[in-house]
């Protein structure tokens, strides 16, 4: 069995972080691993609190001496696969891997880069998904539409599609009044969830817009956007500006998201782009409808599972007449909610992902 090297040097908490938990946990005690994960981010706290093999680089994640620790971290631990996730990462470990003379040598993408960042971002994480390419990276991709954006890169190395997985047991027989407590929102209240990462791709803006439009009507509506992020500030801001201090929450990032989703009524997804988000196979396998943008993997997703709605990117009107027709139909709201955890129990299981990831790891 091939020893494997995970790096993932993300500052805050999403999707890719949860996949990498997910390798670490189920390789634990089965084959030799280790996680690179930046210091003190929710990942390297979880790791570390789990007592699974992690380590952090002593350098900051613009530094270029990343790539001799990672070289350094290969010899060491005489890695025979690396496997990187998200941009900073996928830089310094090609080049950390090539240095040390190793052959296998994997990126895991998460998001067509291209589609989903400001100008010279789109740029920069195009140029390293070609630099991996060149470099004889092979690639698995979260979703068929991240394969498709791989190939018409140009792209002719192998690819693996491997979809994430969710262990619907952790979401079962949940409540939520403990997260409604925490935050200080009435059983009377309806709530309206978002997760993740506070970043443009996100879309949180037209959410916040949306919000401006239905409270009239909607007065036991509330919204909670839970995450960090570069948006955090700026979001708080609009927030603020608009005055919906009484109708949005932001609080931070939520460890325990399984309650947070057990407590509300509705999960919004108004990303710009994803690949097949973890937070929306969440809120299926907690019973809960969604609202989501067609982006990505998830209108695939949404088609397959009939869990939620559909809406287009940026349109903050029809956000808020589906918000505002999900919040006064019940019935809609368990239909779709059932038919999310019926579709997330039988086809997005961990047992595959991991299975058809190590084949992958071992494959030379």
């Amino acid at each position: 069995m091939n020893k494997v090297l995970i790096i993932d040097l993300a500052k805050n908490y999403g999707g890719i972080e949860v996949r990498v938990m997910q390798m670490a946990e189920n390789m634990h005690d089965k084959r030799h691993y280790i996680v690179m994960a930046y210091n003190g981010s929710p990942l390297h706290n979880y790791l570390k609190n789990k007592n699974l093999n992690v380590i952090s680089s002593p350098y900051k994640r613009s530094s270029i001496k990343n790539i001799f620790f990672i070289k350094k971290i290969i010899k060491e631990y005489s890695i025979d696969v690396v496997d990187t996730h998200n941009a900073q990462s996928q830089l310094w470990g090609i080049l950390g891997a090539t240095l040390a003379g190793l052959r296998n040598r994997i990126m895991t993408l998460h998001i067509a880069y291209s589609e989903s960042e400001l100008a010279w971002r789109k740029y920069v994480y195009t140029w390293i998904i070609k630099l991996n390419a060149l470099l004889s990276a092979r690639f698995i991709a979260i979703s068929k539409h991240l394969e498709s954006y791989i190939r018409n890169l140009g792209i002719k190395n192998e690819i693996l599609v491997s979809e994430n997985g969710i262990d619907t047991e952790k979401y079962r027989n949940i409540s939520g009044d403990e997260f409604r407590r925490n935050i200080g929102i009435s059983d009377e209240k309806k709530i309206i969830l978002n997760l993740g990462r506070l970043e443009p791709v996100k879309g949180q803006k037209y959410l916040i817009d949306a919000m401006k439009i239905i409270r009239n009507n909607n007065s036991d509506a509330v919204c909670v956007i839970a995450g960090t992020g570069r948006l955090e500030n700026k979001l708080k801001e609009q927030v603020e500006q608009e005055g919906l201090n009484d109708c949005i929450l932001m609080p931070g990032f939520v460890e325990e998201t399984e309650k947070a989703l057990a407590a509300c009524d509705i999960f919004c997804l108004p990303s710009l782009e994803e690949g097949l988000p973890y937070a929306l196979l969440e809120a299926c396998a907690a019973g809960k409808p969604s609202i989501a943008t067609g982006v990505g993997g998830v209108r695939d997703f949404l088609n397959n599972s009939k869990a939620g709605i559909i809406i287009k990117p940026e349109n903050v009107e029809e956000l808020a007449d589906k918000l505002d027709f999900l919040l006064n139909n019940k019935h809609e709201r368990t239909v779709l909610g059932n038919n999310g955890l019926k579709y997330v129990t039988n086809n997005c299981g961990i047992k595959d992902m991991v299975n058809e990831t190590i084949q992958f790891y071992d494959k030379i």
